[in-house]
């Protein structure tokens, strides 16, 4: 999963004084007229004191170890030699840097001597580039870049993570810069990171295979496990009705700089325009356990006799069974409708808030809601296939707007999308844009599961459902 590929090291410019021979300089003679004494020091009187202006010429790599953090060690040689030491920026190339020096002679050449064994002693450094599978350079790089701060915290390395989308199953490159110690011990923080996303992929899996189609009925030989209730017979937990503004927090569609594209489940689907995605990773792990325990307590006759629906308001929030798999899962009431004939009769529309389907039950067939069964955000995802508009084939082959889509679109776009089958596709974010005045991502999903990437809204084009907005 890690592959180390390319590895340069940038050494040193050697040990102690010996260094010095290995820098170009020059003594110069200075706008103010100091020069370099000749002969006898005493012979000129005290010219082992007579200012000089030297020049130092090296890598601009080195420029901010000479530097320092806020200027410190470019001021403590200075202290410690009585010179004033400076760049000359006019002089700098893209690959050197020219220091100044001034001062007396003896104290001008000990602060190039200091210059050039900080250089000399300074830790070598590598340089290595290992190369990572796109899907997982977001666990690498984490929420805001959370992650790969704390790695370059903890191993004090830098690392640099390439930048651009990349193909869905390509790599990415992460360069990995410091002494051999640091880039060993990134190495093994990135590794385990790997190992974990690895792990979290494999119960994901095992998930993802234990889940059943939401259109297929239950075996008749599956009994439900009974949920543990008081002594009583009744489960001890205070239940009842929620309101969207005490409890609504559904999960969001939003990539990260690493993440720019998503693996995730199509749900439920009205049209192209209009379906419910889930996202792959642990919040699937969570809700397929959340929906266990839902079913294992809603299966208890006395569970439900004493969480009764009463009454109900459009937006509370209630439990529901699935006619489809007989488990039991979370809904919300989006319309009240009254029997005119007989007012103990009440019909509820529902939304199935972790999958975005929808169904209607009578009042007695829905109960109230554990608080502990609102801990997880809701799962449902409102999408919008994004790029393309409904279209139809002219007899000629062209392909013009139509005003909606067609049954025959949405029955192809399920069946693309293996909607509710719980096979992972790939979800980009290209915009945002306002669907049912709601603002909701527009993705384009892609299927990499066969020989060859398939654009689920180019196929929809190809077999003439749809034409791309820009025509």
């Amino acid at each position: 999963m890690l592959n180390r590929k390319v590895v340069w090291v940038s050494l040193g410019l050697g040990v102690g004084v010996a260094a010095v021979g290995g820098v170009l300089y020059a003594l110069t003679r200075d706008e103010w007229g100091w020069t370099e004494g000749d002969g006898d020091d005493e012979a000129q009187g005290g010219a082992r004191s007579c200012p000089v202006h030297l020049t130092v010429r090296i890598e601009a790599e080195h420029a901010g170890l000479v530097i320092g953090r806020r200027g410190e060690t470019i001021q403590q040689i200075q202290r410690k030699t009585n010179t004033k030491i400076f760049f000359k920026d006019e002089e700098a190339t893209e690959t050197h840097r020219v220091i100044g020096i001034r001062g007396q002679r003896t104290d001008a050449h000990l602060a190039e001597i200091l210059i050039h064994q900080l250089i000399a002693n300074q830790p070598q450094l590598e340089t290595v580039v290992v190369e990572v599978p796109n899907e997982w350079v977001g666990r690498i790089i984490g929420r805001g870049g959370e992650t790969i701060r704390s790695l370059q915290t903890q191993s004090r390395c830098k690392i640099d993570v390439e930048r651009g989308g990349g193909v869905p199953q390509g790599t990415k490159r992460i360069t990995l810069r410091g002494t051999s110690e640091q880039v060993d011990r990134a190495q093994v923080l990135i590794t385990e990171q790997l190992d974990e996303a690895a792990s979290l992929r494999a119960r994901v899996k095992i998930a993802q295979d234990s889940r059943r189609p939401r259109t297929f009925a239950p075996k008749a030989n599956q009994t439900p496990h009974l949920f543990l209730t008081s002594e009583n017979g009744v489960d001890s937990e205070t239940s009842h009705l929620f309101r969207p503004k005490e409890s609504e927090k559904t999960e969001t569609l939003v990539q990260s700089a690493g993440d720019k594209v998503m693996a995730v489940y199509v749900s439920s689907i009205a049209d192209p325009g209009f379906f419910y995605v889930q996202k792959v990773g642990p919040r699937s792990i969570d809700l397929d356990k959340l929906v266990d325990e839902m079913t294992a307590f809603y299966e208890v006759a006395a569970n439900r006799e004493s969480n009764q629906v009463k009454t109900a308001e459009t937006g509370d929030l209630v439990a529901a069974q699935f006619e489809a798999d007989g488990r039991w899962y979370r809904a919300k009431v989006v319309k009240v409708i009254p029997d005119e004939y007989d007012e103990s009769q009440i019909s509820l529309d529902l939304d199935y808030v972790d999958f975005g389907d929808c169904i209607q039950k009578s009042i007695s067939e829905v109960y109230n809601l554990r608080t502990t069964f609102l801990k997880l955000n809701f799962q449902a995802i409102q999408c919008s296939l994004a790029r393309i508009e409904p279209g139809q084939r002219k007899e000629d082959g062209s392909l013009v707007s139509a005003s909606c889509w067609s049954p025959e679109a949405s029955d192809d776009f399920e069946r693309l999308t293996r909607c509710a089958q719980w096979k992972e596709v790939l979800a980009e974010i290209v915009d945002y844009k306002t669907v049912q005045s709601q603002l909701v991502p527009w993705v384009q999903l892609v299927d990499t599961s066969g020989d060859e990437d398939l654009n689920i809204g180019d196929e929809m084009v190809r077999l003439g459902h749809a034409r791309y907005i820009d025509q």
